[in-house]
């Protein structure tokens, strides 16, 4: 799914391996500073991409925030002209990226870091990089990697969006999907608190169902009842 985003934007699909050093593709990872979900969106870039509120937080959709990410590496490497300072500022920023190549005087990240190696640019933004291109490695090599380890792949994961054609609330779409609470916020963890308190969704918005369900919901929401 993130291969397929990645790529209808233009972006190597490589770049889709950044959550195993953002999360370890935890869906319910949540840092110190703010950031969450497997791609670790902060909340200012989720506010420009998306709804970031009380009741519904789209940096906690796998697939929402990978399209966000995406958005934010295409602006970074527009803005920085290379993809080990684009993916650096994705940790750092590109504000803090511009800054330390202006004090550095080059665009060599590894210049770039032995200069600026302090503050917020110090253990975790100066290794991001290269904690990146190990876990690319080692994700494509794993066969050889771990030749003598079995690796039980999990079955693929099949989800269908849907955009709500009229406000609801959680319980009704569940009700008209034909699955339970618990199975609704399974596939859309952006909506946690809206499923815990019954927060009418809005016009618009886009959830996540199996096939089956995501059939049902239609036909529901395209009939006049």
């Amino acid at each position: 799914i993130f291969e397929k985003e990645f790529e209808k934007q233009g972006l190597p699909k490589e770049l889709t391996r950044l959550p195993f050093v953002e999360s370890s593709f935890n869906e319910k990872a949540q840092s110190k500073v703010g950031a969450t979900g497997v791609w670790q969106i902060m909340p200012n870039i989720g506010k420009k991409f998306s709804i970031v509120g009380k009741y519904i937080d789209e940096r906690n959709s796998p697939v929402k925030a990978a399209q966000m990410a995406a958005r934010l590496l295409k602006e970074n490497y527009r803005g920085l002209k290379g993809w080990p300072l684009a993916v650096t500022a994705y940790n750092n920023g590109m504000g803090n990226l511009l800054r330390a190549i202006r004090r550095a005087k080059t665009r060599d990240l590894a210049r770039i870091i032995a200069r600026n190696y302090k503050g917020a640019f110090k253990f975790a933004s100066s290794n991001f990089y290269a904690s990146y291109l190990a876990a690319l490695y080692a994700e494509k090599y794993h066969r050889e990697i771990f030749k003598n380890t079995v690796i039980t792949k999990e079955p693929q994961l099949i989800k269908v969006p849907i955009r709500l054609t009229r406000s609801l609330k959680p319980m009704v779409l569940a009700k008209w999907a034909g699955i339970t609470m618990d199975e609704l916020l399974e596939l859309n963890l952006d909506i946690k608190r809206a499923v815990k308190n019954n927060k009418r969704l809005p016009r618009g918005f886009r959830v996540f169902l199996a096939p089956k369900n995501h059939k049902k919901l239609s036909q529901r929401l395209n009939s006049k009842s």
